[in-house]
């Protein structure tokens, strides 16, 4: 299965880097004041695009309604 790398603005902050998934984001500017680094990145822990775009959608959320 052919899958794609991530684009600057893909909303999905799903980054793909040979077999491996990664949720990549950065950390909005009203909150960053509270994190050590301007962006979250870290692995995804499954080979599935699918399960690996699930699960970045899940964070996403996660984030925006603790980030509100």
């Amino acid at each position: 299965m052919m899958h794609k790398v991530r684009h600057k603005n893909d909303p999905s902050h799903l980054l793909l880097r040979g077999q491996r998934s990664y949720y990549l984001r950065r950390i909005p500017k009203d909150v960053a004041s509270h994190y050590p680094a301007s962006r979250l990145c870290f692995s995804l822990h499954t080979k599935s695009y699918k399960a690996a775009l699930r699960n970045a959608q899940a964070l996403s959320q996660k984030l925006d309604d603790y980030w509100l």
